[in-house]
């Protein structure tokens, strides 16, 4: 996967994040969740939100509202893996909060 900056016409997450991100600890949060994520899961991320170290979130295309609460960058690949069985299950048609954040016991508030 490459990163850089998108023209507009490319379906790819927006990265929201305060600050510079040649600097921002945010930022590198960020990239490192995506970069975990299933790639089949890439172009549904209309964008990824890092506010903390913890508290990093993502909103998903669609008519419905899904948004994901990853939390940090630790467990990344078992929350993708959580997160892609999670999605499965759920249309992508219904509005749902899918909180991965602690892998092991994860949510889906709808």
């Amino acid at each position: 996967m490459r990163v850089g900056v998108a023209t507009g016409a490319e379906k790819l997450p927006t990265i929201i994040i305060t600050g510079d991100p040649k600097s921002s600890k945010n930022y590198k949060q960020a990239i490192d969740v995506l970069l975990s994520l299933p790639s089949t899961l890439l172009d549904r991320v209309a964008y990824i939100q890092a506010r903390t170290r913890d508290n990093v979130t993502m909103r998903l295309r669609g008519n419905a509202v899904q948004t994901i609460i990853w939390g940090d960058s630790t467990q990344s690949a078992l929350k993708s893996r959580v997160l892609k069985v999670l999605l499965f299950k759920t249309p992508a048609r219904i509005p749902a909060t899918f909180d991965v954040s602690s892998p092991l016991t994860p949510s889906v508030i709808r």
